[in-house]
């Protein structure tokens, strides 16, 4: 009798995967072999014991195998891949669906060169999918694709903007266009982002409502601004549905020093609850029209398979006040999670396949704490280089790291980034460090990608938000495993999560210099 084989290692997803299979085939009595958790560590062997003369289907998890000895050499998603070329090469005709938790664009392509496969993304309307690409493949149709959605929003100009649309998987599909915009609306928004950071500084408990008006206009001001907008919604709506919703898109919006303060986070569909915003299911970057000499980080051949020197700033988290040499000065509160922060970034980093790590802290260096700083960014090439501690200055000749809050404890931000040519991530774990401001000067020096916040953040929720991105980024068992994007769209969900009544999880802010 046919049977079909389920290997996964989340029991919740395993019956997902059961009960699809059985809407499906409109049975419940049907032959199923699932590698349980236990026996996860060891599908390779079950897959020989098992045999697939009488198997008519697979469905696996994008982290199999998991067993050491199936991974050994191998890193991100290789393990996978290797376990699917062996049973394609058993098996070539074998219907096959591999199950991620986020979409996997170089899985996808894997797969592609592969007859009778599925990626399949859980979701919200997971069990529908899987549902229909089971159909599809065990019907012999056209094998439904592993499809990903990209829009791309040019909001370079104030009076009109341009979009493009990718469709990759199977049948591609790809559209542009124009958007009108409403000048006054634009200016508006970009007030109404404002003020919104001034009642997140001022720890106002109607930040939420107002992110909500704002998120409206702004879906107002690129949806329903005129005719060519209603043309981008419904095409983004069509394809979108494609695709199997927002989940399985890719949102980057090129801004420039004009249009930067505009809160492009805030997107998401119109009449919508809170977790509908499409930030917490999507990606959803900013970029600037810039030429860089590298691109991001893990978006080359040499970072993603190379070794990567990581540099990990700890400035002293201790109080104090930086004079302004004009009888006043700016007084900076202690930070008790600063070096916790660090010391667990370090570990993760020092866990991590092909990573160099070196963590400087800054409490007992001498006076002048700066000068070492710059030597040491001077010493080699650093690929990602993370500070943690307060961000001095509103203004771009003022802006600096705070190494310590005293006199001669500034490190201008602008020679922080020209020591940076060659780095692909710059992360700057401190309030406001993603301000026009000083992104506009990362740019100019030809940083690939700066992770910051765009408003003042609680040094628990900045430390708990650095944390996670880096555990998901370097988890060669989780699919965000080497994907910018993806890592920091989950940690933003975790950081939502954990306390969806505060603004940090909205705070933190991507920019990736990247087509």
């Amino acid at each position: 009798m046919p049977w079909q084989l389920i290997a996964h290692h989340d029991d919740e997803i395993r019956s997902l995967v059961i009960g699809a299979l059985r809407k499906a085939l409109r049975a419940q009595d049907i032959a199923i072999r699932p590698i349980e958790a236990q026996h996860v560590a060891r599908a390779d062997e079950v897959l020989q014991d098992f045999g697939l003369g009488d198997c008519s289907l697979v469905v696996m998890g994008s982290g199999m195998p998991q067993d050491e000895q199936a991974s050994v050499g191998l890193a991100g998603r290789e393990p996978t891949r290797q376990f699917i070329k062996r049973l394609k090469a058993l098996a070539r005709h074998m219907p096959l669906v591999v199950v991620s938790s986020t979409p996997d664009d170089r899985l996808a392509d894997f797969l592609d060169a592969f007859e009778h496969t599925a990626l399949v993304t859980v979701g919200a309307d997971f069990q529908a999918h899987l549902s229909e690409a089971l159909k599809r493949l065990r019907a012999g149709q056209p094998r439904p694709s592993a499809a990903r959605l990209r829009l791309n929003i040019d909001l370079c100009n104030m009076q009109t903007a341009s979009w493009q649309l990718q469709r990759r998987g199977g049948d591609d599909f790809e559209a542009t266009g124009t958007l009108q915009l409403d000048q006054r609306l634009l200016e508006r928004i970009i007030e109404d982002s404002a003020e919104l950071e001034t009642r997140v500084a001022e720890h106002r408990d109607d930040w939420l409502k107002k992110m909500e008006r704002l998120s409206a206009d702004l879906h107002q001001l690129l949806f329903k601004g005129g005719t060519p907008n209603f043309g981008c919604w419904d095409r983004f709506s069509e394809q979108r549905r494609h695709v199997g919703g927002v989940a399985n898109t890719r949102v980057r919006v090129t801004v420039n020093q004009a249009t930067h303060p505009v809160l492009v986070e805030a997107l998401k569909d119109e009449g919508g609850d809170v977790d509908s915003y499409w930030m917490l299911q999507a990606p959803v970057f900013r970029r600037y029209e810039s030429t860089t000499a590298y691109p991001p980080l893990f978006k080359d051949h040499e970072s993603r398979h190379g070794l990567i020197n990581c540099l990990v700033i700890e400035a002293d988290g201790k109080a104090g006040n930086v004079p302004d040499g004009h009888g006043g000065g700016q007084g900076f509160d202690r930070l008790p999670h600063c070096e916790t922060e660090c010391r667990e970034i370090v570990q993760t980093l020092t866990r991590a396949a092909n990573c160099d790590v070196t963590h400087l802290r800054v409490q007992g260096l001498g006076a002048d704490v700066a000068t070492p700083v710059l030597e040491l960014l001077r010493e080699r090439r650093w690929h990602l280089v993370h500070f943690s501690g307060h961000l001095s200055g509103d203004h771009a000749q003022q802006a600096g790291l705070v190494l310590r809050a005293d006199r001669g404890g500034i490190l201008p931000v602008q020679q922080l980034v020209r020591q940076l040519g060659r780095t692909q991530l710059l992360f700057l774990s401190s309030c406001r460090s993603a301000s026009a401001k000083v992104v506009m000067q990362a740019v100019e020096h030809h940083v690939p990608a700066l992770l910051g916040f765009q408003w003042p953040i609680d040094d628990g929720a900045a430390s708990r938000f650095a944390q996670t991105f880096y555990r998901l980024l370097f988890d060669p068992q989780d699919s965000c495993h080497r994907y910018l994007e993806y890592a920091f769209m989950k940690a933003r969900k975790a950081a939502y999560a954990h306390a969806p009544e505060h603004p940090s999880w909205v705070a933190p802010v991507l920019l990736m210099q990247m087509d």
